[in-house]
Protein backbone atom coordinates (compact mmCIF):
# COMPACT_ATOMS: atom_id res chain seq x y z
CA UNK A 1 0.00 0.00 0.00
CA UNK A 2 1.28 3.37 -0.71
CA UNK A 3 0.48 6.59 1.30
CA UNK A 4 0.75 10.28 0.67
CA UNK A 5 0.58 12.72 2.76
CA UNK A 6 -1.17 16.01 1.11
CA UNK A 7 -1.24 19.17 2.34
CA UNK A 8 -4.72 21.28 1.66
CA UNK A 9 -6.53 24.22 2.46
CA UNK A 10 -10.65 23.55 4.27
CA UNK A 11 -11.85 27.29 4.25
CA UNK A 12 -8.84 29.46 6.36
CA UNK A 13 -7.96 26.12 8.02
CA UNK A 14 -4.24 24.77 6.70
CA UNK A 15 -4.93 20.81 7.06
CA UNK A 16 -2.75 17.79 6.14
CA UNK A 17 -4.34 14.43 4.83
CA UNK A 18 -3.22 11.32 3.96
CA UNK A 19 -3.92 9.38 0.49
CA UNK A 20 -3.64 5.57 0.92
CA UNK A 21 -3.89 3.39 -2.21
CA UNK A 22 -2.76 0.03 -3.58
CA UNK A 23 -0.08 0.81 -5.65
CA UNK A 24 -0.15 -2.65 -7.05
CA UNK A 25 -3.41 -1.84 -8.86
CA UNK A 26 -4.04 -0.06 -12.12
CA UNK A 27 -6.89 1.95 -13.28
CA UNK A 28 -9.32 4.38 -11.90
CA UNK A 29 -11.23 3.51 -8.52
CA UNK A 30 -13.68 4.83 -6.53
CA UNK A 31 -12.49 7.65 -3.35
CA UNK A 32 -13.30 6.85 0.04
CA UNK A 33 -13.46 9.95 2.12
CA UNK A 34 -12.19 8.77 5.75
CA UNK A 35 -12.95 11.36 8.72
CA UNK A 36 -10.89 9.74 11.60
CA UNK A 37 -11.97 9.86 15.19
CA UNK A 38 -10.92 11.89 17.67
CA UNK A 39 -7.26 11.19 17.65
CA UNK A 40 -6.73 13.01 14.36
CA UNK A 41 -4.50 11.62 11.34
CA UNK A 42 -2.96 8.92 12.85
CA UNK A 43 -0.93 5.76 12.01
CA UNK A 44 -3.83 4.01 13.30
CA UNK A 45 -6.37 6.28 11.46
CA UNK A 46 -3.61 5.33 8.08
CA UNK A 47 -3.85 1.44 8.65
CA UNK A 48 -7.31 1.49 9.09
CA UNK A 49 -7.83 3.60 5.92
CA UNK A 50 -5.23 0.87 4.03
CA UNK A 51 -7.63 -2.12 5.02
CA UNK A 52 -10.89 -0.07 3.86
CA UNK A 53 -9.31 0.98 0.47
CA UNK A 54 -7.93 -2.78 -0.35
CA UNK A 55 -7.70 -3.11 -3.71
CA UNK A 56 -10.96 -1.81 -4.48
CA UNK A 57 -10.81 1.76 -3.41
CA UNK A 58 -8.78 5.27 -2.91
CA UNK A 59 -8.79 6.18 0.55
CA UNK A 60 -8.55 9.84 1.81
CA UNK A 61 -7.75 10.62 5.68
CA UNK A 62 -9.17 13.73 5.96
CA UNK A 63 -7.82 15.98 8.76
CA UNK A 64 -10.49 17.01 11.56
CA UNK A 65 -7.86 19.30 13.66
CA UNK A 66 -6.09 21.39 10.82
CA UNK A 67 -2.36 21.56 10.44
CA UNK A 68 -2.07 18.02 10.69
CA UNK A 69 -2.67 17.96 14.53
CA UNK A 70 -2.69 14.93 16.88
CA UNK A 71 -3.53 13.79 20.22
CA UNK A 72 -3.11 10.58 22.36
CA UNK A 73 -6.95 11.09 23.69
CA UNK A 74 -8.71 12.90 26.62
CA UNK A 75 -8.80 15.81 27.87
CA UNK A 76 -7.18 17.28 24.80
CA UNK A 77 -9.47 15.46 22.28
CA UNK A 78 -12.07 16.27 23.75
CA UNK A 79 -11.84 19.93 24.29
CA UNK A 80 -10.76 19.60 20.56
CA UNK A 81 -13.98 18.39 19.67
CA UNK A 82 -16.54 20.76 21.29
CA UNK A 83 -14.65 23.64 20.00
CA UNK A 84 -14.58 22.26 16.30
CA UNK A 85 -18.79 21.75 17.24
CA UNK A 86 -19.17 25.04 18.46
CA UNK A 87 -17.64 26.60 15.36
CA UNK A 88 -19.64 25.07 13.49
CA UNK A 89 -22.51 27.39 14.38
CA UNK A 90 -20.55 30.18 15.66
CA UNK A 91 -17.14 32.07 14.97
CA UNK A 92 -16.30 32.79 18.26
CA UNK A 93 -15.86 31.86 21.28
CA UNK A 94 -15.66 33.69 24.36
CA UNK A 95 -14.08 32.24 27.76
CA UNK A 96 -15.07 34.77 31.03
CA UNK A 97 -12.13 33.20 33.86
CA UNK A 98 -11.21 34.36 37.09
CA UNK A 99 -8.44 36.05 37.42
CA UNK A 100 -7.02 33.70 39.86
CA UNK A 101 -7.54 30.47 38.00
CA UNK A 102 -4.32 30.41 36.23
CA UNK A 103 -5.10 26.45 35.40
CA UNK A 104 -8.28 27.15 33.03
CA UNK A 105 -6.38 30.41 31.76
CA UNK A 106 -3.26 28.49 30.62
CA UNK A 107 -6.05 25.55 29.17
CA UNK A 108 -7.81 28.15 27.28
CA UNK A 109 -4.20 29.47 25.84
CA UNK A 110 -3.20 25.84 25.01
CA UNK A 111 -6.33 25.46 22.77
CA UNK A 112 -5.24 28.51 21.08
CA UNK A 113 -7.37 31.38 23.25
CA UNK A 114 -6.00 34.79 22.94
CA UNK A 115 -6.57 37.37 25.90
CA UNK A 116 -9.12 40.20 24.67
CA UNK A 117 -9.04 42.09 28.26
CA UNK A 118 -10.80 41.94 31.58
CA UNK A 119 -14.46 42.77 32.57
CA UNK A 120 -16.96 42.40 35.37
CA UNK A 121 -19.54 40.15 34.83
CA UNK A 122 -23.28 40.21 36.26
CA UNK A 123 -22.58 39.54 39.80
CA UNK A 124 -19.66 42.24 39.76
CA UNK A 125 -16.58 39.76 39.84
CA UNK A 126 -13.66 40.85 37.67
CA UNK A 127 -12.92 38.56 35.02
CA UNK A 128 -10.49 37.88 32.32
CA UNK A 129 -11.70 37.59 28.78
CA UNK A 130 -10.59 34.82 26.46
CA UNK A 131 -11.54 34.81 22.53
CA UNK A 132 -10.85 31.97 19.98
CA UNK A 133 -11.86 31.89 16.80
CA UNK A 134 -11.23 29.21 14.33
CA UNK A 135 -8.13 31.27 12.76
CA UNK A 136 -6.25 31.00 16.26
CA UNK A 137 -7.61 27.59 17.00
CA UNK A 138 -5.82 26.43 13.70
CA UNK A 139 -2.59 27.81 15.05
CA UNK A 140 -2.93 26.18 18.26
CA UNK A 141 0.45 25.56 20.65
CA UNK A 142 -0.68 22.14 21.19
CA UNK A 143 0.50 19.00 20.30
CA UNK A 144 0.69 15.83 21.91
Amino acid sequence: MAVERIDYQAGSVKAKGALVWNDKVSGKRPLLLIMPNWLGVTDIAIKRAEKMAGDKYIAFVADMYGEGKTCEGPPTSQEWMMVEHAFRSVQRVIFMIGPDNLRSQRAVEKIGGMRAGTTIDEHGRKRVVYQLTPELFARRSISL
